[in-house]
């Protein structure tokens, strides 16, 4: 029979308890973390599925517009050669006309002529007197040939002190 002796181990309990408290500590460190990182990537996330959106409209303004050009030729109100009008190479910005609601490219100067505005209706556009976004937007378009211009949509926007851009790139025929 052995007999065991508690007089060499004072102060071992205070040890056990401090390196408990330290593991149960750095647990609820790391779940606090995550849950910030969690909560950031899901600001992040939602901002770029906005920007994503607004650049697809973007490539999508100018594939409206060569489009109604096709109409107009079919009709006999353009000539065959003019399936690019109101397309011409440089930076622009989207604006949707209200009095017909159909879309129109505008060049101008300045980034602020590149912000996306949020009106009432909870619709993303240029110059009005919404709530101004932390979006801008610059459409780029190319001429390559005579028969294919090249449309880049580019929507950059700070979030936290970070820059991001997103930039979708579309190639447009005339294939008619």
């Amino acid at each position: 029979m052995r007999i065991i002796s508690y007089q060499n181990q004072k102060g071992q309990s205070l040890i056990e308890a401090i390196v408990a408290i330290s593991v149960i500590i750095i647990g609820l460190l790391t779940a606090l973390t995550l849950a910030s990182f969690s909560l950031s990537a899901q600001g992040e996330s939602g901002a770029q599925i906005i920007a994503t959106s607004l650049a697809r409209e973007g490539v999508e303004v100018v594939r409206n517009i060569r489009d109604s050009n096709w109409l107009a030729i079919d009709a006999g109100e353009l000539p065959a050669s003019g399936w690019w009008e109101g397309v011409d190479e440089g930076y622009w910005r989207a604006e949707l006309k209200t009095g017909n609601r159909t879309w129109q490219l505008v060049s101008g100067g300045g980034e602020d002529f590149y912000r996306l505005t949020l009106d009432p209706s909870s619709r993303y556009l240029h110059w009005l007197t919404g709530e101004g976004t932390i979006f801008y937007r610059k459409i780029y378009i190319d001429r390559i040939g005579s028969n294919q211009i090249k449309v880049q949509s580019i929507v950059d926007w700070v979030e936290r002190g970070r820059s991001h851009n997103v930039t979708l790139e579309d190639r447009l025929y005339n294939w008619e």
